[in-house]
């Protein structure tokens, strides 16, 4: 085969390959954080800080005027993309010896390859962030620093805590709250409990004022998957002889991860509220091919590259539940 092919055929066949198989994987980081894509303002990082205002409004007596607000910046969350790839070297006097036939064979199904681990990558590395976000030493996961931009927390979120923690501080206000029950097992009782903090105990802005974070769903590993269908499902109470109603049934989704493997996940659950969470960034349409010479080693290589990264935005929006803290 000519050599100088090589690109159209990475074009016209390898990457048609590459994108089915990425598609193929049924993901759920889309159900677990707010996906967006990573674009030229973004390429290497990005981050915002809250704005904190928004005191009570007025009402208007007579012709009197409204009073002023005083708006004051709160924290300032950091988010690293990170740059991935993989290449397949192809030498010069192979790909000559051979037929068309056998390159393209050889390069697509490497491309099917590295598109279902792409895929499956992005997907572990969400998982990853709630996994390791109980680590009360911090993981460098959590670093957001990119060019010109140092994370000040680079082993924590942006309030300087674990993403998971009874201690979050707010930005202006007073008291430290919770999205962290390090014991709550999955039961009727501990999942009302952990619906008031998420809901009503730990629902505050950065200054302390009332806000609304609803619950919506609950994410699982595979081995908690029945105690959660069981606990949402069932029109009775689990477990009871009595037959009290099951004031659960029917009133949260169910996300089962089977990326949240590690052995201190097996019997843990996750809350996702109404507030943003996770913030993940992902390069749109999957990963992207190039080709280039070697010359030195007298090659053609084939190259993937692919971009993501992601980060706590607001830890209210996430709650873990029966979770070791190392």
């Amino acid at each position: 085969m000519d050599a100088t092919h090589i690109p159209a055929l990475v074009t016209q066949s390898a990457y048609p390959v590459m994108f089915q198989a990425y598609e193929d994987i049924p993901g759920v980081r889309q159900l677990m954080a707010d996906v967006r894509p990573v674009d030229a303002a973004n390429m290497y990082g990005t981050k915002g800080t809250t704005i904190i205002g928004g005191s009570d409004l007025d009402e208007r007596l007579d012709n009197e005027g409204f009073g002023q607000d005083r708006l004051e910046e709160g924290y300032t969350w950091q988010i690293k993309v990170r740059s991935y790839g993989k290449e397949l070297p192809l030498d010069r006097r192979m790909v000559e010896a051979a037929t068309s036939t056998e390159i393209e064979n050889l390069i697509t199904e490497w491309a099917r390859s590295v598109g279902r681990n792409a895929a499956y990558q992005r997907e572990q590395y969400v998982a990853s962030q709630l996994q390791l976000a109980t680590i009360a030493a911090g993981d460098t996961i959590f670093d957001g620093s990119f060019p010109g931009n140092a994370d000040p927390n680079p082993l924590f979120i942006y309030d300087g805590q674990p993403g998971f923690s009874a201690a979050h501080p707010i930005a202006v206000g007073t008291g430290t709250f919770a999205n962290f029950g390090v014991s709550r097992t999955l039961t009727s009782a501990n999942l009302t409990a952990a619906k008031v903090e998420m809901q009503q105990t730990s629902a505050v802005d950065d200054r302390g004022k009332r806000i609304m974070n609803m619950a919506q769903t609950i994410i699982v590993p595979p081995s908690m998957e029945a105690t959660a269908r069981v606990l949402l499902n069932s029109q009775l109470l689990p477990g009871s002889s009595n037959n009290d109603i099951n004031i659960h049934a029917g009133t949260l989704g169910l996300v089962v991860n089977p990326f949240l493997t590690d052995a201190s996940s097996a019997a843990s659950w996750w809350l996702k509220g109404t507030s943003p969470g996770l913030r993940f960034y992902e390069q749109n349409g999957g990963p992207a091919f190039r080709t280039y010479e070697n010359e030195k080693q007298n090659q053609i290589v084939v190259q993937l590259l692919d971009y993501w990264g992601g980060g706590f935005v607001d830890w209210r929006g996430l709650q873990c539940n029966n979770k070791a803290t190392t």
